[in-house]
């Protein structure tokens, strides 16, 4: 029977048909020292002539389907990570004599002598190297998993805008737009896309850091478990809440996948609707979670160090998990167990920086903060609990991240944190309404008469206001020169409290001065100093921060949130010409 031969080339074309009888392989002249390749040789397919033919002429179509310019919303990608895929476990569906038999083998191949400098992670180091010395910059995003392992978020997110010929208002900063300028400013369109690879991080990380806890319960606790190589109770004693804390996990991570979800069904590739500062407020129950781990979490390592020692088989089928299981990533169960610690310490951080970039009209800013501080609070009572009970490595880890260190020297210092909960019980304002501008040293002095000198005392200072901030609450316009007039901004009420650290203890000297009673001012000729009097009680201070450029800080804030406070200051039913008004009327 006829047939045709075709050579294909490595390149995916074919060459000219050419009938022969029956297919002979035909050697071709070489050199005997010239090696053979099997991959250099031509593929022969052989098919029936007429079938071959007929196909290729009569299909005159383009091979390839054309894709259209822009991806339909059916096509999109909704889900952010796969995670959802299941991944078989190592010991899946093994016995106890199983896992026995698979480390006696691996004792005899001497695998329990085996120690992989990239996969051993020492406890210590792991808990002092992961601490955050600086806060990252919005451009460079933070690592995309729990915190343990080598995989990064790679590159910003596309953005695609749409011109707008029409002149326009900003969207966030209620700016003039012109041109081909979308709804927003540029400098608005930069900090909308930082804000979506912040948000999307968030959801990306919770999910890597839920499939961390997954790999601990199958990969370690289920094994060790099935081969009897520990005690219940030293497994609690080991992994502590772990099932509490895969629980709470999944529900968070459902409620941040369905918020992106809901966003995407409904065409807002910015993640402008999605509210994570909410979704952590509605998380009371994980942070709960969280601190009953970190507070054990150290005693829970010793004695995995203590029983490791002891135990043959268990440093065995440890060292052979770490080696022979790929879904371990050359961890050890030590990195995997320091994974919950490493995520709650991260929040703060993230809410910070998505903070920055929400804007001031945006319905989740104010909760961001919100959940910024509660998460913060809940660190320093995890730090009030294991100081002096367990060692400090967990205390230290904390404390690294527990504030913002761009402005740990000032503002959100772990005593501004002490300080914040007597504020709240001595003005005894609604906590959801309460709100902390600023915090950090000031210098302070009475006002002395003509020729003496001023004496300045070393305090701390913290301002607060009472309120829900409508959309006129624009404290970022203090920093501009403009003229500001009394607008209402919901801020009811605003205090500054002045404190006194004695023996680890904060002491007010005088009672906290309202701002709707002060007037503030600064004295071209009191160089870096401004003065605040209470014209109630006639009693006059004078304020300067650590340098010139804080000084300047603490005045433009102190000014913005006083100018909406007291009646006084507003005018009492004032007309541009008094005069002839007054003339119409009489």
């Amino acid at each position: 029977e006829s047939t045709s031969t075709f050579y294909v080339s490595l390149t995916g074309g074919t060459r000219a048909p050419r009938e022969e009888k029956a297919p002979q392989s035909r050697p071709t002249a070489r050199s005997p020292d010239e090696p053979l390749y099997a991959d250099t040789l031509p593929t022969v397919v052989s098919a029936p002539e007429c079938a071959v033919y007929d196909d290729c002429s009569a299909s005159q179509e383009p091979v390839y389907e054309e894709l259209p310019e822009q991806p339909t919303q059916q096509h999109r990608e909704k889900k952010v990570l796969p995670f959802d895929i299941p991944q078989k476990s190592f010991f899946e569906g093994a016995s106890k004599a199983d896992i026995l038999g698979y480390l006696e083998d691996a004792k005899v191949r001497g695998l329990e002598n085996l120690v992989s400098d990239l996969g051993t992670v020492s406890f210590e180091a792991l808990a002092e190297d992961t601490a955050l010395d600086k806060l990252p910059s919005s451009a460079d995003v933070e690592r995309n998993d729990s915190g343990i392992g080598g995989d990064r978020y790679a590159g910003p997110l596309e953005h695609s805008t749409n011109g707008n010929s029409e002149e326009q208002r900003c969207a966030d900063c209620d700016q003039q737009v012109t041109g081909d300028e979308e709804l927003v400013c540029p400098k608005c369109e930069k900090k909308r896309t930082e804000r979506r690879e912040i948000i999307t991080e968030i959801v990306q990380t919770e999910l890597k850091y839920g499939h961390d806890l997954r790999i601990v319960k199958e990969e370690f606790y289920k094994p060790i478990e099935t081969a009897g190589l520990l005690t219940k109770p030293q497994l609690h004693e080991i992994f502590l809440n772990l099932d509490e804390l895969i629980t709470v996990n999944t529900s968070f991570s459902e409620k941040l996948q369905d918020a992106l979800d809901i966003a995407s069904e409904q065409g807002d590739e910015e993640y402008t609707t999605v509210d994570i500062g909410k979704l952590f407020l509605s998380a009371a129950g994980m942070l709960q979670a969280f601190q009953t781990y970190c507070v054990r979490q150290a005693n829970a390592s010793l004695s995995l160090m203590a029983q490791e020692k002891e135990k043959e088989l268990l440093r065995i089928f440890l060292r052979v998990s770490q080696m022979e299981n790929t879904l371990l990533r050359r961890m050890n169960l030590a990195a995997f167990l320091m994974a919950p610690v490493q995520r709650v310490t991260k929040y703060p951080l993230l809410l910070s920086r998505l903070y920055k970039v929400t804007p001031h009209s945006h319905q989740d800013r104010e909760a961001l903060r919100d959940a910024q501080l509660r998460v913060q609070l809940h660190l320093e009572h995890i730090n009030q609990l294991t100081r002096g009970t367990n060692p400090t490595k967990i205390w230290r880890r904390i404390s690294s991240i527990s504030v913002n260190p761009r402005r740990a020297p000032a503002n959100l210092g772990v005593g501004s944190i002490k300080l914040r909960k007597m504020a709240l019980d001595l003005l005894r304002w609604n906590r959801d309404e309460t709100r902390f501008v600023m915090a950090g040293r000031l210098l302070v002095a009475e006002q002395q008469p003509y020729g003496r000198a001023a004496r300045f005392a070393s305090l701390h200072g913290l301002l607060a206001v009472l309120g829900r901030p409508n959309s006129n609450y624009r404290p970022d316009l203090a920093h501009d020169n403009s003229l500001l007039f009394p607008r209402n901004t919901g801020i009811r009420d605003g205090a500054l409290l002045l404190a006194k650290e004695k023996a680890g203890k904060f002491v007010l000297p005088r009672e906290p001065l309202s701002l709707g009673s002060c007037i503030i001012s600064c004295d071209p000729e009191l160089k870096d100093c401004f003065e605040i009097q209470e014209h109630t009680s006639k009693e006059g201070f004078l304020f300067k921060a650590e340098n010139s450029m804080e000084t300047r800080e603490w005045l433009k804030q102190l000014r913005y949130h006083a100018k909406d406070l007291g009646s006084w200051r507003r005018r009492r039913n004032g007309m541009a010409n008094i005069m002839i008004n007054g003339m119409d009327r009489y």
